[in-house]
């Protein structure tokens, strides 16, 4: 279960709700996912979230932010290829720093929330896959519905983020749309290898 998160807050009012809302959740048999935050442009204090939640016996999922990210460097509006480039930048950061072998070494798991500013953020971030557990994001269906197809260009969408908000009751019976949605999914998939793992280390 995702607990409460706070986007541009310091890192331990997340933190804080972490602790409370956890021993409830574990009580209940749930397992915890934590989204780690900070204030804008407080790249360390991120940081040090994820560094608490690679060791905390609190945490089970640990999910990086299409928000907190980009909050994080300061590039979270007005510049989309800043903030297309900062997930690969703070795994990066991470991997240097070791937090993601921590993560790895404790059991725990990572989660991409959503997509950033085109699919190929997928190889954009291809050397850190191997940490990235799951991936989710409505980013193809979205833009095939709304008649948008990703393309050739550097990160796969030439005007970026598909800033039409996501309906989730939208019901398209267009075989159009369906096709283009499809056709994206599958851009998507061809930027990934297989779950084996082997693509990236032995």
């Amino acid at each position: 279960i995702v607990m409460s998160d706070y986007p541009g807050e310091p890192s331990w009012t997340t933190i804080e709700k972490a602790k409370e809302m956890a021993p409830e959740l574990r009580a209940a048999g749930f397992g915890t996912f934590f989204v780690p935050q900070s204030e804008e442009g407080d790249l360390e204090d991120l940081i040090s979230a994820f560094d608490w939640a690679a060791q905390s016996e609190l945490v089970d999922y640990i999910g990086v932010s299409i928000l907190a990210v980009p909050i994080a460097y300061g590039v979270e509006k007005d510049n989309k290829l800043q903030r297309f480039m900062s997930r690969w930048k703070f795994m990066r950061e991470l991997y240097q720093r070791g937090i993601l072998d921590t993560i790895k070494d404790n059991g725990k798991k990572i989660h991409f929330l959503g997509m950033v500013d085109g699919p190929n953020e997928c190889t954009l971030v291809e050397d850190y896959l191997y940490y990235i557990d799951t991936w989710d994001s409505s980013a193809a269906v979205w833009a095939g519905m709304c008649g948008i197809s990703f393309d050739q260009s550097p990160t796969g969408l030439i005007n970026g983020k598909n800033e039409i908000e996501v309906d989730f009751d939208h019901n398209s019976g267009d075989i159009a749309s369906i096709a283009l949605a499809m056709k994206n999914i599958k851009f998507i998939d061809d930027q990934l290898p297989n779950a084996s793992g082997e693509y990236y280390y032995d």
